[in-house]
């Protein structure tokens, strides 16, 4: 990829954003010229490039994809070791997104029994799946003001499985409260399906 920002952006945003260690790279606190003002706007709309030219991202997470997770325009960077959506225990994923001027990680995944997101573009949500053994979860959650805020959970417990007491059958949850199988199997269907799982491609 060809390089599209000045020097003092690209080794700012480079040494602090590699490695989805959450840690934060700031951008110019003013430009005072027009050419200042043009980088910045170019790190606002391209931030991701700077991030994927770093050496050591790439050994660490050699796949990616990008998604407009807020439908504001601007793509969040998910990166992974895997090019599958199943984030399994011995792999991991991160998302990254660029507000005022930082980036920032938003959320980590893997080293458990199995996991992944889930983008519904109808309503701007992402769903961290995650699963162990006889039950799974779901937290439906939105981008607002460069945080992924949680807006819902679902639980699944199967049979001798749910920790508040002995189920003999599959018990469904809802933000918390049980709800009938019908209603829990539509909630997973629409936010867990796997059919609609990010995959990642090969930078």
């Amino acid at each position: 990829m060809k390089k599209f920002l000045g020097m003092g952006i690209v080794l700012a945003m480079t040494v602090m954003a590699a490695g989805c260690t959450g840690q934060k790279a700031q951008a110019p606190e003013k430009a005072t010229t027009q050419a200042e003002t043009t980088q910045v706007e170019a790190a606002a709309e391209d931030w991701y490039k700077t991030v994927l030219e770093d050496e050591a991202t790439k050994k660490e997470y050699p796949y990616y994809a990008l998604v407009d997770i807020d439908l504001d325009g601007q793509d969040e960077l998910f990166l992974s070791t895997t090019e599958e959506h199943f984030i399994g225990d011995d792999q991991k994923a991160c998302v990254m997104t660029y507000y005022e001027g930082e980036v920032k990680t938003l959320q980590e995944i893997g080293g458990a029994a199995g996991e992944y997101w889930i983008y519904g573009q109808s309503d701007a949500t992402l769903s961290y799946f995650s699963r162990m053994s006889g039950e799974s979860h779901i937290v439906l959650e939105k981008l607002e003001n460069g945080e992924l805020k949680e807006i819902s959970t679902a639980d699944y417990y199967g049979p001798h499985h749910y920790t508040e007491e002995d189920n003999a059958e599959a018990v469904y949850l809802i933000d918390g409260e049980k709800v009938s199988t019908e209603d829990g199997e539509s909630y997973y269907e629409q936010y867990g399906n796997d059919a609609g799982a990010l995959t990642y491609e090969k930078y």
